[in-house]
């Protein structure tokens, strides 16, 4: 058995490690067009990660739930209840945490739009595209035609050497 010591030791770098997957994950989807699909995934990751049970039936430390389900389901055998001991608080956190987030997103989006028309809007200006100013006047006389860029030389090709016939 382990020592509370080793248990704090081991949630600290088990969490370091969830938070650096966490941040993965959420890189790797921060394109994702759909925000909402984009919270749950998270959600349910860390969740599914984070949930704590104990370790043992008999001991008071706890230990990942995901964790302990898997270790219980790949070895358990007779009246173990194997998965189950891990994955009923797993789902049970999926489900409060689902419930807390669409009550955050209910009160927020409510409070958004709260504020949004008690506040008359500013005004904006489109800065895309500025008015075009001419630099000098322009005049009726005939456009200047302006001059064509200059063409590089032909460099020609070197003669071969002709023999020097002497003069008659």
């Amino acid at each position: 058995m382990y020592s509370a010591e080793n248990y704090l030791w081991g949630w600290i770098a088990y969490g370091t490690g969830v938070t650096c997957l966490l941040f993965v994950l959420w890189y790797w989807m921060r394109n994702l067009r759909f925000t909402t699909i984009r919270h749950l995934v998270l959600l349910f990751a860390s969740v599914c990660l984070l949930t704590p049970v104990t370790a043992y039936r008999d001991d008071p430390h706890l230990a990942p739930a995901f964790f302990v389900s898997l270790y219980e389901g790949l070895l358990a055998s007779g009246d173990n209840l194997g998965f189950q001991r891990g994955l009923a608080p797993v789902l049970a956190f999926c489900f409060l945490a689902v419930i807390f987030y669409v009550l955050a997103r209910f009160l927020i989006s409510r409070f958004t739009k709260g504020s949004k028309g008690s506040a008359p809007a500013a005004p904006t200006v489109n800065k895309a595209k500025p008015p075009i100013k001419p630099e000098a006047p322009i005049s009726a006389k005939a456009p200047i035609k302006a001059e064509a860029p200059k063409a590089k030389a032909k460099v020609k090709a070197k003669a071969k050497p002709r023999a020097i016939l002497p003069k008659k």
